[in-house]
């Protein structure tokens, strides 16, 4: 799966985990971004990880129980290519 996403202003996913058949995803910026996927641990609330917001650049990474993953996208619309792929 492969699709072109833009995330309107105030768009959020809190830290989560993907569902089981995803194995694994990569976000790659458009343009130049805002905000970024960003990487946390179970433990706490405070991104381990965030990635870049620069055009042409991204993160990849496996659905494992540690990728727990979230955005927060305030202000601008967010331009990026979402793949993930996938087990049926």
């Amino acid at each position: 799966m492969c699709d072109i996403m833009k995330d309107l202003p105030g768009h959020a996913m809190r830290p989560h985990l993907d569902n089981n058949h995803i194995i694994m995803q990569t976000v790659i910026n458009l343009v130049d971004n805002p905000s970024s996927t960003d990487i946390y641990s179970f433990a706490d609330n405070e991104p381990l990880y965030r990635s870049s917001k620069e055009q042409n650049r991204g993160v990849t990474f496996l659905n494992t129980p540690g990728a727990v993953h979230g955005i927060t996208n305030k202000d601008h619309d967010r331009y990026i290519l979402y793949s993930a792929l996938m087990y049926q």
